[in-house]
C-alpha cells in the first residue's frame, strides 16, 4: 500500500523508471530459476557419469557400451565425447574395432595400440577446445544477470535524485518551503531507490549462489578432462 501511494504521488519520469526497474526484476526472475535448474541437472548428471566412468576398466568403455548415446547438454559428458571422437578416430584408422580397443588387442595383431605424444596432444586439444565451448554455454546469461543487478541500483538512485530535483524546483517555483508541499514528491522519488535496492539485493544473493555452483561445475569438468587424458595416456603408453 505504501509503495502504491508513493507511485501515485511520483512524477511521470519516476513512474517510467519504476517500470524499468520492474522489467529488470522480471528478466532476472526468468534467468535465476532457469539457471538454477540447469546447474542442478549438470551437477547431478556429472556425478552419475563420473561414478559410471570410474567403474569401467577402460576410458572408452562407457562410450562404446552406450554407442555414444550419452546424456546431451552436460558439459562434462560433451568433453568426454569430444575426446573419445578424436581417440577412436586415431585407433580406427589403424584397424582397431571397438572390441579390440577395450581388450587392447589389435586386428591385425601387428598394429600398435600405443598413442604417440603427438596423438595424446591432439586428443588433449580436442578436449580443451570442447571444454572452452562448454564453459561459454554454462556461463550464458550470467553477465546479463550481473548487469541487471547493477543497473537496478543505478536506476533507483537516478530516479530518486531526479525526483528530489523536481521537488525542489517545484518548491522554488511556488516560493514555498512547506514540508507538506514537497513531501509527496520526495516520497515518490524514494520509491525507485526502494525498488532498485530490493532487486539488487535479491539479484546479488542469487548471482553469488549461481556463481558458486557454476564454479563447482567448471572445476569438476576441468578435473575430469585432466583425468580422462591421463587415463588414456596410461592405458595406451
Amino acid at each position: 500500500m505504501i509503495l502504491l501511494q508513493a507511485y501515485q504521488t511520483s512524477s511521470i519520469a519516476n513512474q517510467i523508471i519504476a517500470w524499468m526497474i520492474l522489467v529488470c526484476a522480471i528478466i532476472a526472475g526468468g534467468i535465476i530459476p532457469a539457471k538454477m535448474s540447469q546447474l542442478k541437472i549438470i551437477l547431478s548428471k556429472s556425478c552419475v557419469f563420473m561414478a559410471a566412468y570410474r567403474k569401467r576398466p577402460h576410458p572408452a568403455a562407457l562410450h562404446i557400451e552406450s554407442d555414444g548415446r550419452l546424456h546431451p547438454g552436460i558439459p562434462l559428458i560433451s568433453v568426454y565425447k569430444a575426446g573419445m571422437k578424436q581417440f577412436l578416430g586415431i585407433l580406427h584408422k589403424r584397424g582397431f574395432s571397438n572390441d579390440d580397443i577395450l581388450n587392447l588387442q589389435p586386428d591385425p595383431g601387428t598394429v600398435s595400440g600405443t598413442l604417440s605424444e603427438a596423438e595424446v596432444r591432439s586428443i588433449e586439444a580436442a578436449v580443451n577446445s570442447e571444454l572452452a565451448e562448454q564453459t561459454l554455454v554454462v556461463e550464458r546469461h550470467m553477465s546479463a544477470l550481473g548487469t541487471i543487478t547493477n543497473c537496478a541500483t543505478s536506476l533507483g538512485l537516478f530516479g530518486t535524485v531526479f525526483g528530489v530535483m523536481e521537488a525542489f524546483m517545484a518548491m522554488a517555483a511556488e516560493g514555498s518551503s512547506m514540508v507538506s508541499k514537497v513531501a509527496p514528491g520526495i516520497s515518490g522519488a524514494l520509491l525507485t531507490t526502494v525498488m532498485g535496492l530490493f532487486v539488487s539485493i535479491i539479484g546479488t544473493i542469487f548471482y553469488n549462489h549461481l556463481a558458486e555452483k557454476l564454479k563447482e561445475a567448471t572445476i569438476k569438468t576441468e578435473n575430469f578432462a585432466d583425468e580422462f587424458i591421463a587415463d588414456l595416456a596410461r592405458k595406451h603408453n
